[in-house]
């Protein structure tokens, strides 16, 4: 009597088929693995070279404006960096953006440039309110898309090739 034929062996070579992609499909699963773990710690040091150089980037912009005697609001994650000729940079925390210090900066004589920069979220959404409650509406807005390392304040804007 003979047994059976075992669907799995298509090629007649007494099994080796099977275990050849068994074991194709465990590396790939090995390899997925690793792909899945490498990746996240790429991702990782992304954005913790992102943040660095959007923290470069408020630096500069406040040094830059600082030389330039402009009055600067920058919305970043976090809150927001006030700047005014003559006076020490202000940081404020996104939840005291509703109060007394911006209102006090925002009456000060001169219409302001907003900075967005890449990483702003709740800031850059309550730096408007924050302003028109304030009573200041002329302003300019600038909203960057990348950080910007080397700022330079022309009369139609912001440029970040020095």
């Amino acid at each position: 009597m003979t047994a059976p034929a075992d669907p799995a062996d298509d090629a007649g070579d007494g099994g080796a088929g099977t275990a050849a992609s068994d074991l194709f499909f465990g590396l790939s699963a090995i390899l997925i693995v690793l792909i899945c773990l490498l990746s996240q710690n790429l991702q990782h040091a992304l954005a913790e070279q992102t943040r660095a150089a959007t923290a470069e980037t408020g630096r500069a912009l406040i040094a830059a404006a600082t030389q330039s005697g402009l009055r600067l609001a920058i919305a970043r994650a976090g809150g927001v960096d006030l700047v005014s000729p003559g006076a020490a940079p202000l940081t404020l925390p996104t939840d005291a953006l509703l109060g007394a210090a911006l209102r006090d900066w925002a009456a000060r004589p001169g219409n302001p440039t907003v900075i967005i920069t890449a990483d702003a979220t709740d800031s850059a959404f309550l730096i408007d309110t924050a302003l028109a409650q304030a009573g200041l509406t002329g302003y300019s807005r600038i909203r960057l898309a990348a950080p910007c390392l080397s700022p330079r304040f022309t009369p139609t804007g912001l440029s970040c090739n020095g």
